[in-house]
């Protein structure tokens, strides 16, 4: 931040110290002045902006603009000066100026696509994206950016995977591209093959914390614990460790039957930085992972004490109580809250959904599990879940195509493989219902 401030000063004093254009000689003198002074205002305009200070970045780039009233990039300046300001009708006009005199410009696009996906408009957004990319050998990574963006506020995460997969295709040498193929792979549920990318990713950029944490983290989900182990205890020796990493440390190791080192990994983080509600509850996880879920309900109760509308603790004793089939009102009471604070989280919803479902409240069950894959959710379980609710509503075909869709998500499921031979053996399986993009 001083550095800034040094900046921002040494800038104002030349701007101020500049000579006058009229103790130069001749019209280029006065061009060239005119154009090291918008410069200059330009300058101070970037920095006030990367400073979110927009109001007065505005004021610098437009007196550039009017010391240079053509430049594309001053007439972009200004738009997106206005669009951080959310002063969206005049940051969209300013950007149709710079669009109109510089057609297929990749940072006016890029600004009216940000204008456009902050109205809520992803769809416009992508029309226009894609006009710039098409006929280019490589659009900027900006540009294939907001294009994902768009694409997801869409709920088209496959396309998002097949935009990244062309681009990680054409560039096999960055790390970034084969990270976000990754990210995109997971979000569908596509696990082993999001391994192989942050695997190579990891290779071509070995310093990236993300990588490193994201392999980690799903190497721990798909049971490779030995190999997640060493990538996470690297992360969680440091002062910036999440308390997702320490909670897929811990996980790791109760899978390695090394218990110790979970409690001890978790309760370490504690000691150090507080307890915080994310670190009580990974300390929660660990301990019904161990099998002590009465303890882990303690945790997150202790959580809720001090932070009542933390969602995480609400969904997960709800959850917990659910499975276990015991003290349903509290868990149905916890439920319905946790999906009134998060009514977009799928796995929330599929909590309720549950709840009702052990209840016998089964046309309660089916909606709410419904509404659960509706949100893009890639969950075998939940899948399964909606066939269960199905199928006590005596909808056999309904719940053989969402026992079907769990299965493409996890095809070794062997609960889902016993409920679909229970009521189409064989082949003769319905195929699995449509289902939109997303995850978690």
């Amino acid at each position: 931040m001083r550095g800034v401030r040094i900046a921002l000063a040494m800038l104002c004093l030349a701007i101020l110290a500049s000579p006058a254009a009229a103790d130069r000689a001749g019209p280029l003198a006065d061009r060239i002045e005119r154009a090291r002074a918008a410069y200059m205002y330009y300058s101070l305009g970037r920095l006030m902006e990367t400073r979110g200070l927009y109001a007065e970045a505005l004021v610098q780039f437009r007196r550039a603009a009017s010391l240079e009233p053509g430049t594309c990039e001053l007439k972009v300046a200004v738009a997106r000066a206005l669009l951080g300001a959310r002063r969206l009708d005049e940051a969209e006009k300013a950007v149709a100026e710079a669009l109109l005199r510089c057609p297929g410009d990749a940072e006016a696009t890029a600004t009216y696509a940000r204008i456009l996906l902050t109205r809520g408009e992803p769809a416009k957004a992508e029309v226009a994206l894609r006009s710039t990319m098409e006929g280019a050998a490589r659009s900027p990574d900006e540009i294939a950016d907001l294009l994902a963006d768009a694409l997801t506020a869409q709920g088209r995460i496959e396309a998002v995977a097949e935009l990244y997969g062309e681009r990680a295709a054409a560039d096999t040498l960055s790390g970034r591209t084969a990270y976000l193929h990754a990210r995109s792979l997971i979000a569908l549920g596509r696990l082993d093959e999001a391994a192989v990318e942050l695997e190579r990713s990891r290779r071509l950029a070995p310093e990236n914390r993300a990588t490193v944490a994201a392999l980690g983290r799903l190497l721990a989900t798909l049971g490779r614990s030995s190999e997640a182990v060493p990538l996470l205890e690297s992360l969680a020796s440091g002062s910036d460790a999440t308390a997702p990493e320490i909670a897929a440390l811990a996980r790791a190791y109760v899978d390695l039957d090394r218990s110790a080192d979970a409690v001890a990994s978790v309760e370490d983080a504690i000691a150090q930085r507080g307890e915080t509600p994310e670190l009580l509850a990974a300390l929660g996880g660990t301990l019904y992972d161990l099998g002590d879920s009465d303890a882990a309900i303690d945790v997150h109760e202790k959580i809720l004490s001090d932070h009542p509308d933390f969602v995480p603790a609400l969904n997960f004793i709800a959850y917990t109580l659910a499975d276990e089939g015991r003290d349903l009102e509290r868990a149905l009471d916890y439920a319905r809250k946790a999906v009134a604070l998060d009514p977009e989280s799928g796995r929330v919803r599929d909590t309720l959904g549950w709840t009702y479902y052990v209840l016998g409240r089964y046309e309660d069950a089916e909606r709410e599990l419904a509404a659960a894959v509706a949100t893009g959710v890639r969950e075998a379980v939940i899948y399964e879940h909606l066939g269960d609710a199905r199928s006590a509503l005596g909808d056999t075909e309904g719940a053989a195509a969402a026992w079907r869709a769990a299965l493409e998500i996890e095809p070794d499921r062997e609960s889902t493989i016993e409920r679909l031979e229970s009521v189409a053996p064989g082949d003769d399986l319905p195929a699995a219902e449509p289902r939109t993009g997303g995850g978690r």
